[in-house]
């Protein structure tokens, strides 16, 4: 016999309240809090999806309530950003804390109507959300440059073996694999028959479970005589980072703190380490005595660059041999949306948002890329900023990544928490890697199996130093993407098509 489905009453407004509550519950299961048992909360949308009254109209509103609480949730630190320089950015604070929510919850809304297209029952409607937010959680990490953050699969990597699983499927199936976990177990409300399909959610956790290990049973450990590579993190807060009168004081921070420690032949500094425009001249003797005989430097470093004739700048990253000379750039390629480059400038700069257009259009991206290459290391994959969170075509010469950011921006906020983690799964699914320089946290290097394994915690200043772990190959590296999207189309298609009594 069927059980009734909870909250099956409910009017319009309540059903919509109730969505925006759960998504900000199932938020929990990110980092930092890492409640992987929060992902349950895509189970409550289901049963606010499922009974016959809810149209499609109500469906999207419904999901797209879900997505707000959720993106709200996980993302209101990025208002943050906007109290470095209150007097000038301070006004747009609602622009970031509740307008990029809402802009994020239109694809949980277009995953809402799709799912109302599936029969108004538990398990077709469950199959349905979990591959309808799948196909649009791919949407949302292409369109306008793509913003993959927080994506439903992060909330299973709290776990180090449930993250193994992208080392063969990639972000786009773990996504999957949570999301028929976190919507499957509501089938406890349904017939006899029906009820097994519940048991699916610990199977899934199960399966992925045992494939983590496995994997991580397999894994060599260590990389003996590896070169080493110090990591440096001079704690320099963004007002200050910003202020022209303080560039000396912050190029002595970095010469200082790069002393920490023993020596090594590669040193990393952080996105923008540079506090003014290199190019040798008076800067040279100084970095170069810093850096001894034998250091390399990778640093992050504003450049210019002329564009049709006017002044630009490009957010980049040097590698800068021991006596100080720029051997090799490399020029971000995915800038930051309303951080580096602005959508839409001219509708924005017409509305009267001209200071946020003046401060993001000065950076352009770079044309190329290419692995930087540093004497006795591997080839090196630089990818600045948040570039961690996107695929990338592979190379079969590159054996680690370097990854540079600028976290101060966030604070002591769940931000740097999701950054670092996104670097983490970025290491499984490559196979690689990641030695990352945060200028106030959080640094780490990182295995190709996700795990940091040395790192400095918020707010520190510092070293670190340690041996380039070695790379692994993984199934994903060789891009089997398409068979997960091809999967999901069929789960899509097949939930659509279930009778209306189960």
């Amino acid at each position: 016999m069927t059980q009734a489905i909870p909250f099956a009453g409910l009017p319009p407004w309540g059903r919509c309240a109730l969505a925006a509550l759960a998504g900000s519950g199932t938020a929990m299961s990110l980092p930092p809090f890492d409640i992987i048992p929060a992902t349950a909360g895509y189970g409550v949308l289901v049963l606010l999806l499922t009974p016959a009254r809810v149209s499609c109209l109500l469906a999207a509103l419904t999901a797209g309530a879900f997505g707000f609480g959720y993106h709200l949730a996980g993302l209101w630190w990025v208002g943050a950003a906007f109290l470095v320089d209150a007097q000038t950015f301070g006004a747009l604070l609602p622009l970031g804390v509740i307008g990029l929510p809402l802009g994020l919850s239109l694809f949980h809304a277009a995953a809402g109507f799709l799912t109302a297209l599936a029969p108004p029952a538990l398990l077709p409607r469950a199959v349905a959300l979990a591959a309808a937010l799948t196909l649009t959680e791919l949407a949302r990490a292409n369109i306008l440059t793509g913003f993959p953050w927080n994506a439903p699969g992060m909330g299973l990597t709290g776990w180090l073996p449930f993250m193994q699983t992208a080392a063969y499927v990639g972000l786009n199936g773990l996504n999957l694999a949570a999301l028929l976990a976190g919507t499957l177990w509501v089938c406890i409300w349904g017939s006899p028959r029906v009820k097994l399909a519940a048991t699916l959610t610990p199977a899934i956790l199960v399966a992925l479970g045992a494939v983590g290990l496995w994997r991580l049973a397999q894994t060599s450990p260590g990389s003996a005589g590896g070169p080493m590579i110090k990591i440096v993190q001079p704690n320099i807060a963004q007002r200050d980072k910003a202020d022209p009168a303080l560039a000396s004081l912050n190029w002595a921070t970095l010469l200082s703190t790069t002393a920490i420690g023993p020596p090594a032949d590669l040193v990393v500094w952080p996105e923008t380490a540079i506090p003014f425009i290199y190019a040798g001249g008076p800067a040279r003797p100084q970095l170069s005595t810093a850096l001894g005989d034998s250091q390399w430097l990778i640093t992050g470093a504003v450049q210019p660059a002329t564009r049709n004739g006017e002044q630009r700048y490009t957010n980049s990253v040097l590698v800068i041999a021991p006596d100080g000379t720029i051997q090799q750039r490399y020029d971000k390629l995915h800038l930051v949306p309303f951080g580096e480059f602005l959508p839409l400038s001219g509708i924005l700069s017409a509305v009267g948002l001209k200071t946020l257009v003046d401060s993001a259009s000065a950076f352009v991206p770079g044309k190329t890329w290419q692995p930087l290459n540093v004497p006795g290391l591997p080839a090196l994959e630089p990818l600045i900023c948040y570039e961690v969170i996107f695929p990338r075509p592979t190379s079969a010469t590159v054996s680690a990544i370097i990854n540079v950011t600028n976290d101060a921006w966030f604070g002591d906020t769940p931000g740097p928490h999701q950054h670092l983690r996104h670097a983490a799964l970025r290491a499984v699914v490559r196979g690689l890697p990641v030695v990352r320089a945060a200028n106030t946290g959080l640094s780490a290097v990182i295995s190709p199996e996700g795990e940091v394994l040395e790192q400095l915690g918020l707010g520190e200043r510092g070293t670190i130093t340690a041996q380039l772990p070695a790379p692994s190959l993984t199934i994903q590296s060789r891009n089997w993407s398409w068979a997960v999207t091809l999967l999901t189309v069929i789960f899509l298609v097949s939930a659509v098509a279930l009778p209306r009594r189960l």
